[in-house]
């Protein structure tokens, strides 16, 4: 297995000074293609987040579909691909000067792009995980 080298990337991580998602800059962008992007990046994962639930429910109840592990692989696909562009766009966003959202902003900032889904605690009451009933 190789190590990761985090040299690689343009900007190095030791020059952000604290823990930031990439995503986050996308969010503080004014740009309509990183609202854009942020927008499909959260509504992919919360797909897969819903692809996984109902997966272990119907293997609770051992009603599991026949092509459980293809859906898997094509939405981790999917989710791959579009972490891998939310990390690229936030390398130039970052490289260009870009600060990223605050805290305030970010929880803002998903619960106005919640659409269809319901996170009634999350993120103001602290809680890692957000809840994910969908309506």
């Amino acid at each position: 297995m190789r190590a990761l080298d985090f040299d690689c990337y343009e900007v190095p991580m030791s020059d952000i000074p604290h823990f930031v998602a990439w995503l986050d800059y996308l969010i503080a962008s004014g740009d309509s293609a990183d609202q854009a992007l942020a927008t499909e990046y959260r509504t992919q994962n919360w797909a897969m987040r819903e692809l996984v639930e109902a997966t272990a429910a119907e293997m609770t109840e051992g009603k599991l579909a026949a092509d459980w592990l293809e859906k898997m692989e094509a939405q981790r696909r999917v989710c791959d691909d579009l972490t891998k562009k939310v990390f690229e766009r936030a390398q130039m966003l970052v490289a260009a000067g870009a600060s990223p959202a605050d805290a305030a902003t970010v929880a803002r900032d998903w619960r106005a792009r919640a659409t269809g889904v319901h996170l009634a605690e999350w993120p103001d009451d602290d809680r890692d995980d957000p809840s994910s009933t969908v309506n």
